[in-house]
């Protein structure tokens, strides 16, 4: 499979139109039914030019080519399916070279995209407590497989079947939109967009169809080499084995992140202590004034609503409420804040 370097004029961003620049587009079609590759070490290319690196800690004789295969998938055509290994470990794909398609774009795009469908998969238990950790997508700046996730990596999303979504956006500053850390529903396929801004070095995560914005600082001398899936097991039982499946890989030179400042509003206020037992306390250092607060649990169902005087700072009495995590949404004339409390 050829890698296809595509360099046209799209249209994006609804009613704007905006000069982008496809540099890479893989959504696994013409790849061959079975594994990506043969060598499990990372150093033979496999088919796309992906490397393979199975990495299994617990069993090492169990590493295999065997957790990386392109599948047919109903209503998409064929996929790419990345399976844990069944003792402790993980497994890692890997594409290079992404620093050599950024040199082809027009410098007016200074903005590098990266888009991805990815499948949760099932939910896995082999009767005790289970949280396999997988579905990674990590942006890296070497290509290393691993190493000190504070230096080698740029940012990531990572996904958690048994708890919570979570993006990290590696080193630097970093603010999320927290209405949106909640768990993905199983066996479903979502769009993730990722944008390294170098105009205004600001790294983004977003995944629209859970309102998900996460915002890091980007560092100005730190350029993207490779671009890695990941899928890991930590639980050694050949029982529960996470599977997760990629489609549609796109990445881009654009020149816009197609945001509202209202997504960072939740940026402006800091709710202590956390987690709490009796009051919250609810502060920000612009001055912006609260009109009401209505407190969501994680199910979505509206708990309370208390109406405020356009204070600043204000004080929210949980004592009622149940242990467990609650969901904050500060309504504002700038717009609302989400904000999430445990309550212990």
């Amino acid at each position: 499979m050829k890698t296809k370097i595509l360099l046209i004029s799209v249209a994006l961003f609804a009613a704007q139109l905006t000069s982008a620049q496809i540099l890479y587009s893989e959504n696994f079609d013409n790849l061959t039914l079975g594994n990506v590759g043969t060598d499990f070490t990372g150093i033979t290319a496999g088919q796309g030019e992906f490397y393979t690196l199975s990495d299994s800690s617990e069993i090492p004789s169990e590493n295999s080519n065997d957790y990386f295969k392109i599948v047919s998938e109903p209503n998409r055509g064929k996929v790419l399916e990345l399976a844990a290994t069944p003792g402790k470990g993980q497994v890692f794909l890997q594409k290079r070279g992404i620093d050599a398609l950024w040199s082809k774009r027009n410098t007016a795009n200074n903005i590098l995209k990266i888009e991805i469908d990815f499948y949760t998969g099932d939910q896995f238990s082999n009767g005790g407590t289970l949280i396999p950790q997988g579905g990674s997508l990590v942006l890296k700046h070497n290509d290393n497989y691993k190493g000190n996730p504070k230096v080698d990596d740029i940012g990531n999303f990572t996904y958690y079947p048994d708890a919570e979504l979570y993006a990290n956006g590696g080193p630097g500053n970093c603010s999320t939109n927290t209405s949106a850390i909640t768990e993905l529903k199983l066996k479903t396929w979502v769009k993730i967009y990722f944008y390294l801004d170098y105009q205004n070095l600001k790294y983004y995560t977003i995944i629209p169809i859970k309102n998900l914005i996460f915002r890091c600082d980007l560092n100005p001398n730190t350029e993207l080499i490779s671009l890695i899936l990941k899928n890991s097991n930590s639980i050694g039982s050949k029982a529960t084995i996470p599977v997760y499946k990629y489609d549609n890989l796109i990445i881009s030179a654009v020149n816009t992140v197609p945001l509202s400042t209202q997504y960072f509003i939740s940026d402006k206020f800091n709710l202590y202590p956390n987690p709490a037992k009796n009051v919250v306390y609810i502060t920000n250092a612009e001055s912006i004034k609260v009109e009401n607060i209505d407190v969501f649990d994680t199910n979505g169902k509206l708990i309370t609503t208390k109406t405020f005087s356009n204070e600043t700072n204000v004080q929210f009495d949980i004592s009622g409420f149940a242990i467990g995590t609650y969901f904050f949404h500060i309504s504002t004339k700038d717009g609302t804040a989400v904000k999430k409390i445990i309550k212990k």
